[in-house]
């Protein structure tokens, strides 16, 4: 019975993966991330357009963005949060 289980749930993850692989490269080849910079009057300098790509990773094959994608932006775009200025806050209570 447990191999059964074992099995069945290889399967399941074998499905997810091909599945998440498959939504992720359709929308790769349909949508295009830059087209809201292609659009802009004036359109952005060419090296604007051209970071943006290497940021988003556009000139790498898909299966690469798609395995290292996730963990290399989520980690290049999240950064942790500042704390609040100390100088901003007054100690004394507001009078009125």
């Amino acid at each position: 019975m447990a191999g059964f289980l074992l099995r069945r749930l290889a399967n399941y993850v074998a499905l997810c993966f091909i599945a998440a692989f498959a939504t992720f490269s359709l929308a790769s080849l349909t949508f295009n991330p830059l087209a809201s910079y292609y659009e802009r009057t004036p359109p952005p300098p060419a090296e604007v357009i051209l970071a943006k790509r290497a940021e988003l990773r556009l000139d790498d094959p898909i299966p690469l963005r798609f395995l290292g994608g996730s963990a290399t932006s989520c980690a290049a775009t999240s950064a942790p949060p500042s704390p609040a200025p100390t100088s901003a806050r007054s100690s004394s209570p507001a009078s009125g």
